[in-house]
């Protein structure tokens, strides 16, 4: 499996959403761009790390020393998939294979409180589908629509409408009734469980 390193560019309002952030990190290049949505919290922290803000450590920087004071474990970070606008990753030991999910998000941040002691990577694949070209003097950011809230779609799917723009107001309509299909589906597989 090929992989692409990831390095994180900047982190950003997602415009007339009060509780959602971008993440955008690059290849190693700079010549392809990934957004990974965040919470408003995590968007904080990111804001004030990279503005070199005086914050208080927070338990995942005393988790990291520990980590880096007491092992001499080697780990890895790797975004594995995205479902309904939420990136999935592990933390990965390469000694033992062995694996802990996270979110995206969250690695990012382990990934940036590390300084890349801790490297992130991406599927080569599911980068290129998810990414879009870089230019660090855009004033904004194309996002594939999988990787949109619930909410953000709905909402944009109504500007849609109202621009008179039906051809993508039906794909985002469309991806509306995928997720919500695939939560009755989940749904209906748990109610048979029990």
């Amino acid at each position: 499996m090929t992989r692409i390193k990831l390095f994180l560019q900047q982190a950003t309002e997602v415009v007339g959403e009060e509780k959602e952030g971008l993440l955008i990190l690059t290849d190693s290049f700079q010549e392809r761009q990934i957004a990974i949505p965040c919470s408003s919290r995590m968007y904080e922290e990111f804001r004030l790390r990279m503005n070199k803000s005086k914050h208080h450590a927070e338990l995942s920087d005393v988790l990291f020393n520990v980590i880096k004071w007491q092992t001499d474990l080697s780990l890895e970070l790797v975004i594995i998939s995205v479902d309904n606008g939420h990136y999935s990753a592990v933390l990965s030991n390469t000694d033992s294979l062995e694996q802990v999910p996270l979110e995206g998000a969250q690695a990012v941040l382990l990934n940036y409180i590390s300084k890349d002691k801790i490297p992130l990577f991406m599927d080569e694949r599911l980068f290129l589908e998810q990414s879009s070209v870089y230019d660090m003097k855009a004033k904004g950011v194309s996002l594939p629509v999988n990787t949109l809230s619930s909410s953000m779609l709905r909402k944009a799917m109504e500007k849609a409408i109202t621009a008179e723009n039906y051809e993508l107001a039906s794909q985002l309509r469309d991806e509306l009734n995928r997720r919500n299909t695939a939560s009755s589906d989940n749904n209906t597989t748990k109610d048979s469980s029990n």
